[in-house]
């Protein structure tokens, strides 16, 4: 790095640690409310997330073979006619 690029990182350090020293201090205690079923909401995000993943993988993985093979029909996933 450069001594002015340098001295701009230390800059924005310091600046954001006063900025976060500034919120900490004018925090106020939340009252707030969590709905007993509000845990099912991870699970959901976690499921679709794991789906989602597995969906990629399939296609990723269908392609590699394809290629691999020599087939031109790149497109393993999908529901369409064929």
């Amino acid at each position: 790095m450069r001594e002015g690029a340098l001295g701009k990182v230390v800059y924005y350090a310091v600046q954001a640690v006063w900025f976060l020293a500034l919120l900490c201090s004018l925090a106020r205690p939340a009252q707030a409310y969590v709905d007993p079923g509000s845990g099912l909401l991870l699970y959901q995000v976690g499921g679709s997330l794991f789906a989602g993943l597995l969906l990629l993988l399939r296609r990723r993985v269908g392609k590699i073979f394809g290629m691999l093979s020599g087939n031109t029909n790149r497109d393993t996933g999908g529901a369409g006619p064929r």
